[in-house]
């Protein structure tokens, strides 16, 4: 018998892969890319106070604003699905309510478990924030409070997109798998690409399929994302778009109602960024050193960001400024035991 594959998990290193968020990542630090894909590997079952041990933990809390964002994003699937189902769209109330209580469940967990955090990272949710300090401080919250608010507000606001939803057939308002991808083949090989839009809708079934994505904050790299999401759902849902879909970005930032915006995405479109997605693989491929095993080339090869500014606000600052980290912090005493 041939021996059997290993699973993602238990290879020594990942498969290369590509996200826009992962694209978006290494290209503002290189570094963190390195640490967020390779140190943090395995790390759920690395020796304790190792690298990868600490690198894993940090990639499993969630800074405060990316939880906000991850709290407007359920509330528009919540949207999504009571228009689907015939129902009437929730009150602001309901939605405030629901983001509330995952949000003080981390909340909570950040203040009162977080060495059970440690222990168990997949099953006590926590801050970034609470690992670096006795964060997020009350001035973070209240800001946060307010987006939350801005977010929910204006996603009861998008009347054109929820119109759109209630025209629709209710197989043709889709809410994608989070971890759709698609296997894109190029000269090195294939590369599993992932990408999931917010929303997927189909007014009437004459009309182009809209591919949706809901921005909480800046919208710079919008338009390649929502390329990426009509590719890997032509591929996944075997959508029929021969003339092309519609993208449509709602930021949910700006006030005091939304903005949608819409452009149309061609075929010829969608080739050009698959040719954009092969051209991108390759640039990741050349940090590999070897493409059988997937084993990266060496740190040295990952730059830090131009900017030392940036490295405040990074997930892994602790693994790349140990110096930095502040004695309040759940990270000091692991940080120190490793230096002894």
């Amino acid at each position: 018998m041939p021996p059997r594959a290993l699973k993602p998990w238990d290879a020594p290193f990942p498969a290369i892969s590509y996200s826009e968020s992962q694209e978006r990542r290494r290209r503002q630090c290189a570094r963190a890319h390195y640490h967020a894909v390779y140190t943090a590997h395995q790390g759920w079952r690395a020796p304790p106070q190792s690298d990868a041990w600490r690198a894993y933990r940090l990639k499993k809390a969630v800074p405060l604003q990316a939880a906000i964002g991850i709290a407007v994003h359920d509330a528009a699937t919540h949207c999504v699905m009571a228009l689907r189902e015939g129902r009437a769209l929730p009150t602001f109330e309901t939605l405030r309510a629901r983001a509330a209580l995952t949000l003080n469940i981390r909340w909570r967990n950040s203040r009162t478990r977080r060495h059970a955090f440690l222990q168990a990272p997949n099953q006590v949710p926590v801050f970034l924030e609470a690992l670096y300090g006795d964060g997020p401080s009350r001035e973070a919250l209240e800001r946060a409070a307010l987006t939350l608010d801005r977010a929910l507000a204006g996603l009861l606001c998008c009347e054109t997109v929820w119109e759109w939803v209630r025209s629709a057939a209710p197989d043709d308002v889709i809410l994608m798998d989070p971890f759709a991808s698609m296997s894109l083949t190029t000269i090195d090989g294939q590369t599993t690409c992932f990408g999931s839009a917010d929303l997927i809708v189909r007014p009437r079934a004459d009309a182009l399929w809209h591919i949706i994505d809901f921005k909480t904050g800046s919208a710079d790299g919008v338009v390649d994302q929502i390329m990426t999401y009509a590719l890997v759902a032509r591929s996944v849902l075997a959508l029929d778009i021969p003339r092309g879909c519609l993208g449509v970005i709602v930021s949910l930032s700006e006030a005091p109602s939304n903005a949608v915006g819409v452009f149309t995405i061609t075929p010829e479109d969608l080739v050009e960024a698959e040719e954009r997605l092969s051209h991108l693989i390759g640039q990741l491929r050349t940090l590999i050193a070897d493409q059988r095993t997937g084993q990266p080339m060496a740190l040295e090869a990952f730059p830090m960001a131009a900017k030392p500014s940036q490295c405040r606000w990074c997930t892994y600052r602790a693994l790349c400024h140990p110096e930095r980290v502040a004695e309040s912090s759940v990270l000091a005493p692991l940080i120190a035991a490793r230096s002894e």
